[in-house]
């Protein structure tokens, strides 16, 4: 995997090193979903929260219009949301 540097207006956390980047907000039962499997897996990844990290016009820029939480990436792939993250982990033999 290749390392993938956040947009500028995510500001990496300092003490983290991980080509897995999750965004969610607060209190979003997809997005603690996402956590405790990547926990569960050993996936060293770093977790970015709305409006401490970015903002909800920053996540539509990025990741477009209606998009919903989580949104996971590794290194320069955009994977999507929770379904779509576990599909990808599927089928790369990682669950």
């Amino acid at each position: 995997l290749m390392i993938r540097r956040p947009p500028r207006s995510t500001p990496k956390p300092s003490s983290a090193a991980s080509d897995v980047y999750k965004r969610q907000k607060n209190d979003c039962p997809y997005c603690q979903k996402v956590c405790k499997l990547f926990d569960a897996l050993e996936v060293n990844y770093v977790v970015y929260k709305l409006n401490e990290h970015f903002s909800k016009k920053a996540f539509y820029n990025e990741f477009g219009e209606g998009s919903t939480f989580p949104q996971v990436t590794i290194g320069a792939r955009r994977i999507g949301g929770s379904k779509e993250t576990v599909t990808y982990l599927k089928e790369n033999g990682l669950v």
